[in-house]
């Protein structure tokens, strides 16, 4: 897959130099999620976990961003929090479009989510989101500006989820521990508590039901079918 990619690749950017529009044109190159979890122990190093679940190895990618006529210099790295929700308002602000405010069909669209991602780029100093949310199979995660990260879940418990059991959670400080070896959920509660609200608050509007309710309808369409 790595060598096909990067010979595909490499047949955009020689159209694109021959066109001339090399370095006028923004490219990214991103991966979607960690490595997975027989080659996690050493492609995710130090970070533990792998694709397919939210500690650290499983959400960290890296990023590629190529656009000279843009403003964005060669050989600068940033270790700056980012995510795909960015993507959009980049593409965006790059080519001065403005984000409509509904389909063709005349229903409305849903608000733009996601920072512009060209100052950071550019070399500015972008502050992190306030919060940033996820829910994968049971399991959900809250960042807060970058910093206390903490997992709710970790290890999915259908019973223990539909008889409404408190969530198991861990919280880490990303700063002084970005390998999440430290849980100080006990040390930090008011955290714990705080990034918990939140999630509670975020859950329904973004649709994160509970995970047995997705289960229970794949069973019913199985057996339908």
């Amino acid at each position: 897959m790595i060598e096909a990619t990067d010979t595909e690749f490499g047949k955009l950017l020689r159209l694109l130099e021959e066109n001339g529009q090399l370095d006028n044109t923004l490219i990214i190159v991103a991966s979607d999620n960690g490595a997975a979890a027989e080659t996690s122990q050493l492609a995710n190093a130090p970070y533990r976990g792998a694709k397919g679940n939210l500690n650290e190895g499983g959400v960290l990618s890296p990023l590629v961003a190529r656009w000279p006529a843009g403003g964005i210099a060669a050989g600068k790295i940033t270790d700056e929090m980012i995510t795909y929700l960015d993507l959009m308002p980049t593409f965006l602000s790059a080519t001065t479009v403005n984000y409509p405010k509904q389909w063709l069909s005349g229903s409305p669209l849903q608000p733009l989510q996601g920072r512009n991602l060209l100052p950071l780029l550019r070399g500015e100093k972008q502050p992190p989101p306030e919060y940033f949310f996820w829910n994968l199979y049971g399991a959900f995660a809250v960042l807060h500006q970058g910093r206390w990260k903490l997992l709710g879940n970790s290890a999915y418990d259908e019973n223990k989820e539909r008889n409404h059991a408190p969530p198991k959670t861990e919280l880490y400080d990303l700063l002084s521990d970005p390998a999440e070896t430290t849980n100080v959920a006990s040390k930090e509660s008011a955290m714990v508590d705080l990034l918990l609200e939140n999630y509670e608050a975020w859950a329904p509007q973004h649709g994160a039901v509970p995970h047995y309710q997705i289960l229970d309808a794949y069973k019913k369409n199985r057996s339908a079918n």
